[in-house]
């Protein structure tokens, strides 16, 4: 009911005066019959209400009482103007017992003394009473003569007494709950009523007025007195269809805000409208257009949907509280979308139809998951499930058999048994069938119900001491833990070790740490809170998918789509309780949100246009909350030191009130006692102060899984869980680290996304028309008829109602241009105005002289209207007053013209032709105006459009250019860092790569040659072996197999003891490595010391910076004391003798000053001082701790090359002597091997027939038995190079030879040798061994 601008009224519909412009859309309220011959009446002639209020008696008042707030009563004499106390009887109406809560307590004729200091002007509140002397209860509140609490207060409780729930605020809707159905209230009679002369009818008249208007038939009055003669009673109906007639005429989003805290029936009022909505498209009836008869429609299968949904919502998120057996624990924002069907019935092109529908909820009770407090309960979903039928029990999970509540220790016992007259197994038939219509059935209905056994199975383990350690905890419930282990899938020991464990990080390494057992069970409780959050937002995405339409994504509140929309709000009222939590205090912010909003729509506007027009304003202080909003919202508000304080390791519920209370001490919104507790603190909220509780405010706020509990919820088999918490998973492994780790940490707090939800929702409001539905509940008790005055009077004071219309009745909801009033009702005055004087002078003149005879409350009839510097703005009544003396002045002067035009037709033709053409001329010119005016304020508003436009894209182009510049100038360090890092790790790579090739290709090649050597040896020994055994053995060659058998023995020792130092040349290798890494971590904490170095840089600039700021204002204080003191001299210089007492004051003083200023300067310098020392100390501390560190460096350095040094050394003289013996006894060996076959040889030759005696005497034709040698070749070469061992070097390295053996046996002669040698095969098979 409250309009900035007002021209024409273009609805016959609108009970109360619709004012808009031609291009504002028509208003949404309507009054009842007779509202502008009421307001006429008592403008001409004021009843009984007038009177009492004018007159110096009025005995009905209403006193303030502890137990009732508000208690009418009758004052036994007047009160005088000096009195400061009254005496009064109580006024108790007949009904007092029956409508009000413990009203028999009441003395109905009890005498009381008041002290009028305790109520506002020293003046006790008046009662509104009628002419028979009873109460008035009007259907708008903004009606009452005299509006107070206490009006108000009996007000809505006279109307829910006679069963009427429905009262209007303005434009807000109050709803009382009747805690019983009424009939007939929600019949389709009522429903169709008001969807014909409010949606269908009302359109059709506004078109035919406005059609009227633009051909020029139409009159200003005719909107005023042209109103429909049903009357129309506050009705949520009456809400939900001006919401869509505005979406069909402005095709305007709309909005509906539902608010009251629980058990006020905001879940019912929020089924009715959006039942109502999703069948208006159905319901034009004959009432539109009655030559057709349409029938009742059959309902869509998206509607039907929508309506079917509606239980899951209940079951999964509603629970019984001690206020309501099905009270909502969440916050929810329905959103209906409707698109433009053509049609041409009744007339119209085209209606609305319900296409889809969107959900978005907000903060969901998940505490009560856990535990609930005493006859209460957790959500209904856990009890239709275990009312189920025993064989779906059994296919879900075999433990669910025969279990009831008390088998659940998060369920407990409780005596309810019914939600709203329907048993358990009821409610679990409909949750089926819902949950069927969204697609959960079969498997994935089997799956559902698992998550939620697995819920109540958490809560059934119990946890105790650690017998092994008395700081860790084991599950004492190991039956149940089966039984878990068995749902989930996964190991026992697995989730045990998840829940009484904690891997924490220290450095590069993970240590296992144990937790008590009331850590570890409030870690179990924060899993099943997780789970059925995580089951809720499943359920909720599933119905969205289900019911939204396929091109928009409902998961977000938007406007960018083509459909038009009507959204619904159900949201937690303003609460304060004895203890306040976290909880209500995001529910309070929520509301604050919604305060702001419904200010600035309803009230600053309308304050911001008065003022421009230079009239006295109203103070909106009382229910402005801006500074509420920076206070909770703020850079470093209430949300952002919470967010702080959970980043930081040990953030604690101290640490956040004292920073809070330090931050804003001197704020008024935060309320400092000196009697709070360490973790309490206040907040002033537009509706009242509420105290909170902060303790557990960091655990509720961060919300966050253990990383152990995380990682073995994701092994759960169960697939609803398992890939809700992969996704969990994978969103907190892609958090950033550093400062962008706690930045992302800030904002994955509950007060972080929970604001941006409202924020969001805000936004969304933002373009679309709110309309408000404020629900209360009258008592605690459910019980019909009757208002408990304290619990009603603290759901008024948290909407703010009172304090709303307050306001709204110092509004001017109409107003006229200067021209308008002055052209339009100059008619009616008697005065000669001078034609001369401005517009703005001759309307105030007219003005007076038609108020002159009423005088309003305040004692001055201008209050009825006001004349500002473009406009005149009149209260509710008033204009309809003037038009109406206007239209009687008409109606008597065109009487006058008929008579007299009988009489003196022919003789005054002329003239009527004259003045005729005098309207049409002024109608002309009245259009042109209009016109032109119209022109004007498009252009204006065009103009307005494009510079803020211009405006918005320039700082939209700054601000991308500006990122765009931030993310190329991270991704180029990014790039130069990381190329730099690829270029040192490839060359370290390809350093690490040669080395093993050359240690590699070294060691093969020993290995290799080590290998060939004795494998040659061995043969040639088995060689020599076999020769041997074929001759005939004297005491020599005895001793030869004797020696070669004992330098076997010793090869194959000196063979052991080269594996021993290689085994050690392995170890100091491995040592090596060991002290290169050692060195890699020492390079790592001078890298970290330099970091620190910095850190103390940057804290030595901060310091600086502070010094000098401190200096600058010594500088600024010393100058102002310059200035005092020369301007007391000048001045003690020129009044010296009449003010010398003044002076020496005033020197006394100015001493005072400069010793408190050299105290503080002399304090400042000492902090600086003891900085700057604490600082040195610091740095030098560093600089040693550097150097230390250095010195410690280079002496590991150092050791480490001596050692290295050493060993080279020491493998050097190994390898020396080893090639020295090696040498000798290859010598040795070779010398004795060609002896023996000289011996053997010669021998030969003495057992032939021509024995020669000497090697000359051997025949030259005489060869070999063995080899073929002949004798010639004997005695040319007796050193024959062919009997001793070849040696092909290799860098002269023994270990890298390749040994050649010429035997002069044949290969038959070795086989047979070999194979007689058991000598040789034994230490061949040893050699092979040792090979491999």
């Amino acid at each position: 009911r409250i309009s900035s601008t007002v021209t024409f009224i273009t609805s016959e519909q609108a009970t109360n005066l619709r004012s808009v412009t031609t291009d504002i859309s028509t208003r949404d309220s309507m009054t009842k019959e007779g509202d502008v011959n009421d307001t006429k009446s008592d403008a001409e002639d004021p009843g009984d209400g007038q009177l009492a209020k004018e007159s110096l008696f009025y005995p009905h008042v209403f006193i303030t009482d502890d137990k009732f707030t508000w208690l009418p009563a009758k004052l036994t004499k007047p009160v005088g103007i000096e009195d400061n106390t009254a005496t009064v009887e109580l006024d108790i109406p007949g009904d007092w017992s029956k409508s009000t809560v413990d009203g028999e307590t009441v003395d109905r004729n009890e005498i009381r003394e008041v002290n009028l200091k305790d109520y506002p002007d020293y003046e006790l509140p008046k009662q509104n009473i009628d002419r028979s002397g009873k109460l008035l209860a009007e259907e708008d509140m903004s009606d009452l003569p005299n509006l107070h609490e206490a009006s108000v207060l009996y007000n809505l409780k006279d109307r829910h007494y006679r069963n009427l729930p429905y009262t209007r605020v303005g434009d807000i809707t109050v709803a009382m709950n009747p805690f019983h159905w009424i009939d007939g209230l929600y019949s389709d009679e009522k429903r169709r009523f008001y969807n014909d002369n409010l949606i269908w009818n009302a359109i059709e008249k506004e078109r035919e007025m406005k059609e009227k208007m633009e051909a020029g038939k139409g009159d200003l009055q005719d909107s005023f007195f042209n109103k429909p003669v049903d009357t129309f009673a506050p009705h949520v109906y009456e809400t939900s269809a001006y919401a869509y007639h505005d979406l069909m005429t402005t095709e305007q989003n709309q909005s509906i805000l539902v608010s009251g805290e629980s058990g006020a029936g905001k879940t019912e009022t929020v089924k009715i409208v959006l039942r109502h909505i999703a069948t208006i498209e159905n319901s034009i009836s004959t009432a539109a257009c009655p030559t057709e008869d349409t029938g009742d429609l059959e309902q869509p299968e998206i509607v039907s949907k929508i309506l079917k949904v509606e239980p899951i919502f209940e079951a999964f998120g509603n629970a019984v509280t001690r206020h309501n057996n099905n009270s909502s624990r969440f916050g929810k924002f329905t959103s209906i979308y409707l698109d433009k069907k053509e049609t041409k019935r009744c007339g119209f092109e085209s209606v609305y139809a319900v296409t889809g529908s969107s959900f978005v909820t907000y903060l969901l009770e998940k505490t009560r998951v856990v535990s609930h407090g005493p006859g209460e309960r957790s959500f209904h979903i856990f009890y239709h499930l275990l009312n189920a039928p025993e064989e779906f029990k059994a296919s879900v999970w075999d433990g669910l058999k025969d279990t009831t509540q008390e088998s659940f220790s998060y369920l407990g016992s409780t005596e309810i048994n019914q939600i709203d007259d329907r048993s358990e197994s009821q409610l679990w038939e409909a949750i089926q069938t819902s949950l069927a219509v969204i697609g959960v059935e079969g498997e994935k209905m089997i799956s559902l119900m698992r998550a939620l056994c697995i819920v109540l199975q958490l809560g059934n383990l119990t946890f105790s001491p650690d017998p092994q350690d008395a700081e860790g905890s084991v599950i004492s419930s190991q039956d149940e833990l089966l039984k878990l282990s068995h749902l989930m899938g996964i190991d026992p020991s697995v989730i045990e070790n998840a829940i009484t464990k904690r891997k924490v990080k220290a450095g590069f390494d993970w240590i296992e740490t144990k937790v008590t057992a009331a850590d570890s069970k409030d870690s179990c409780d924060a899993l099943a809170k997780k789970i059925y959050a995580q089951l809720f937002a499943m359920l909720k995405e599933n119905i969205n998918e289900s019911t939204a339409p396929a091109d928009i994504d409902a998961n977000i509140n938007s406007s960018d789509h083509k459909y038009g929309c009507i959204s619904m709000l159900d949201l937690f009222g303003f609460e304060s309780f004895k203890v306040n939590r976290f909880e209500q205090l995001c529910i309070n912010y929520a509301n604050e949100r919604i305060q702001h909003r419904y200010v600035v729509d309803n009230f600053l506007s309308v304050k911001d246009e008065y003022e421009r027009e230079g009239i006295e304003t109203f103070d909106v202080s009382d229910i402005e909350n801006s500074a509420v909003l920076k206070l909770l919202e703020g850079r470093m508000g209430v949300f952002s030191i919470l967010n702080d304080e959970c980043i930081r390791p040990k953030g604690n519920a101290e640490s956040f009130v004292y920073k809070l209370k330090t931050i804003y001490k001197d704020s008024y919104h935060l309320v400092v006692k000196n009697l709070d507790r360490p973790w309490e603190f206040s907040i002033k909220h537009f509706a009242a102060t509420v105290k909170y509780d902060a303790r557990n405010f960091v655990a509720r706020n961060n919300d966050q899984l253990p990383k152990d509990v995380l990682e073995c919820v994701c092994k759960c088999t169960n697939d609803i869980i398992h890939s809700r918490f992969e996704t969990i998973a994978s969103e907190r492994a892609k958090q950033p680290t550093g400062i962008r780790r706690k930045m992302g940490a800030a904002s994955a707090t509950v007060c972080t996304k929970f604001r941006n939800k409202i924020i969001e929702l805000m936004e969304f409001l933002l373009t679309s028309k709110i309309r408000y539905i404020r629900c209360i509940k009258p008592n605690e008790n459910s019980s019909p008829h009757t208002t408990d005055h304290l619990v009603t009077m603290r759901q008024l004071g948290s909407a703010g109602l009172v304090k709303a219309v307050n306001i709204a009745r110092e509004i001017y909801p109409n107003s006229l241009s200067h021209d308008k009033v002055w052209v339009r009702f100059r008619c009616l005055t008697r005065l000669n105005i001078d034609e001369n004087l401005e517009v703005k002078e001759k309307v105030s003149i007219l003005l007076n002289e038609q108020f002159k005879d009423q005088v309003s409350s305040s004692g001055c009839h201008n209050s009825f209207y006001r004349v500002g510097a473009t406009k005149v703005f009149f209260k509710p009544g008033q204009l309809e007053l003037i038009e109406s003396r206007r239209a009687t002045r008409k109606q008597k002067a065109a009487t006058i013209i008929n008579n007299r035009a009988k009489a003196y037709r022919k003789k005054k033709d002329f003239q009527t032709l004259k003045r005729g053409a005098i309207l049409v001329q002024a109608l002309a010119r009245r259009n042109k105006e209009q016109t032109e005016l119209k022109k004007k304020k498009d252009f204006i508003l065009a103009i307005q459009c494009a510079i803020r436009l211009a405006r918005a894209r320039r700082t939209l182009q700054k601000k991308k250019e500006d990122r765009a510049a931030t993310i190329i100038q991270n991704s180029q360090r990014s790039r130069i860092a990381r190329k730099e890092y690829t270029r040192y790790k490839n060359a370290a790579d390809m350093l690490l790569r040669a080395m093993k090739r050359k240690l590699n290709r070294d060691k093969f090649d020993a290995a290799l040659a080590v290998v060939v050597e004795r494998a040659r040896m061995d043969e040639r020994r088995k060689k020599l072996l076999s020769k041997l055994a074929n001759i005939e053995k004297d005491d020599l060659l005895k001793e030869c197999e004797v020696l070669i058998q004992y330098l076997g023995d010793e090869l194959y020792d000196e063979r052991g003891h080269v594996y021993e130092v290689r085994e050690k040349l392995r170890k100091e290798q491995e040592k090596n490595a060991q002290l290169r890494a050692k060195n890699e971590n020492l390079e790592a904490t001078t890298e970290a010391q330099k970091i620190g170095t910095a850190q103390l840089q940057t804290q030595n600039r901060n310091l600086s910076l502070r010094l000098s700021s401190l200096n600058q204002s010594k500088s600024s204080l010393n100058t102002s004391l310059r200035d005092l003191r020369r301007a007391e001299s000048t001045r003690a210089s020129e009044e010296k003798k009449r003010f010398a007492l003044m002076q020496n004051e005033m020197s006394t003083r100015i001493d005072q000053l400069n010793s408190s200023f050299e105290q503080s300067f002399q304090v400042q310098d000492d902090e600086v001082k003891r900085l700057k020392r604490k600082l040195e100390v610091a740095e030098k501390r560093h600089k040693d701790s550097i150097s230390s560190l250095k010195l410690e460096h280079q002496g590991i350095i150092h050791q480490y090359e001596e050692d290295l040094s050493n060993m080279l050394s020491a493998l050097e003289e190994c390898k020396s002597n080893h090639e020295s013996e090696y040498s000798s006894m290859k010598e040795s060996l070779m010398r004795q091997i060609e002896e023996s076959e000289a011996a053997l040889c010669a021998q030969q030759m003495k057992n032939t027939k021509n024995v020669p005696k000497t090697i000359d005497d051997v025949d030259p034709s005489v060869k070999c038995r063995y080899c073929g040698a002949s004798s010639d070749n004997w005695k040319r070469n007796p050193n024959d190079q062919s009997m001793k061992m070849k040696v092909d070097s290799k860098n002269n390295d023994p270990r890298s030879s390749k040994v050649k053996l010429e035997e002069h046996r044949t290969d038959s002669q070795s086989s047979v040798g070999s194979e007689n040698s058991v000598g040789g095969k034994r230490r061949s098979a040893l050699y092979r061994r040792s090979s491999r």
